[in-house]
Order: structure tokens, then C-alpha cells, then sequence
């Protein structure tokens, strides 16, 4: 069924942005009484999807587009109430940053656009420099906002859960990959 929503970009926008909604709520739900500030979490597992999501949605900037609508609605209705200005410039954020990943890694490491042939290691890298991207440019917006009085501070911390996140998604879809037998009976490689 997922693969057949998938294969349509009205499909998959809203496949990720029912996805990413639904992750980064419960995940806010379960998790907020963790956080120092708004949107800061110290581990953030919606930021492994996140940056999941914008990889396998297949059409470039729809997965992207997703999270980003995901992310605006969840901001204005629960994270910053009635700041739209503020909501808007954290979703074009949430989903500009795994695309620039994305795109960075396609354009320089020489993997191909369908990602049909990235490494773990090329996987891991790029959550790495997912993570750098996405905690600066949202710590950056809230900085200027003045919802976070400390910069650093708050890309440091922030760093801290979208690597966790991201990289605890990486290791979970490893495994995943790993206990899939194909029709040969060979465990999947990824």
C-alpha cells in the first residue's frame, strides 16, 4: 500500500507530512517535559525522520515540502502559538535543511540522485551534516526571534538531539535492513 502512495507526489507529500505530523507529535508529547526551551529536545527522534523522510520521498523537494508543512502546523498550533512569521521560518527550515544534505551529498560525493547507491558510511555523514545544519539554521531563527537567548548554547544543545535523533533512526533502519531476508535468502545490505 505505501508503495503504491508513494509512487504519485500528491502521494508522498501527504504520506510525509501524515508521517512527520504524527512523529513530531508524539514525540512532543512523550518528551516535553524534557525540554529547557520550545522546540529543544535532547533527544529528538522526529529529527532522524526528518532527515529519513526527505531521502526516500523519491521526488526532490517533495519530501521537503512535507516536513515542512508538517512542521508549520505543529509550530503554530503547539510549539509557538499565533507566531506565524516565526512558524513559517522554522518550517522552511525543517524542510530546506535534510534537502541541502541531500543535495550537497549528490552534487560533491558523487551518489546518485535516486540514492541507489549511498553507503551507511555516506548515510551516516549526511545525518551528521543534517544535524549540524538543521540545530544552526533553527537555533539561528529562534535566536533572531528572541525565543533563545543564547546561540551557542542553544546549537550546542540542539546539535546534541538531532544527532542522537538522526543517528538513532540510522541504526534502527540498519537493523531493519539487516533482519530483512530477500528472495534468496540473503539478509539485505544497507
Amino acid at each position: 500500500m505505501i508503495k503504491k502512495i508513494l509512487t504519485s507526489k500528491l502521494g508522498t507529500f501527504l504520506f510525509v507530512v501524515a508521517a512527520y505530523g504524527l512523529i513530531d507529535l508524539i514525540n512532543s508529547a512523550l518528551t516535553s517535559f524534557l525540554n529547557s526551551v520550545p522546540g529543544l529536545d535532547w533527544v529528538h527522534l522526529p529529527s532522524g525522520f526528518q532527515f529519513l523522510l526527505v531521502l526516500i520521498a523519491g521526488w526532490v523537494g517533495v519530501g521537503a515540502l512535507g516536513v515542512g508543512i508538517a512542521s508549520l502546523i505543529s509550530a503554530i498550533w503547539f510549539t509557538f502559538p499565533n507566531q506565524f512569521a516565526l512558524g513559517f521560518e522554522l518550517a522552511f527550515i525543517n524542510g530546506l535543511a535534510p534537502l541541502l544534505a541531500r543535495v550537497l551529498f549528490v552534487k560533491n560525493f558523487g551518489v546518485k540522485d535516486d540514492l541507489s547507491d549511498i553507503t551507511m558510511r555516506q548515510i551516516v555523514l549526511m545525518g551528521i551534516v543534517f544535524a549540524c545544519l538543521n540545530s544552526s539554521l533553527n537555533q539561528l531563527v529562534l535566536y533572531w526571534n528572541q525565543e533563545a537567548i543564547d546561540f551557542v548554547d542553544g546549537v550546542l544543545a540542539m546539535l546534541i538531539g538531532d544527532m542522537t535523533g538522526t543517528l538513532l533512526i540510522i541504526l534502527l533502519l540498519r537493523q531493519m535492513a539487516r533482519s530483512l531476508i530477500d528472495a534468496d535468502g540473503k539478509k539485505a545490505s544497507l
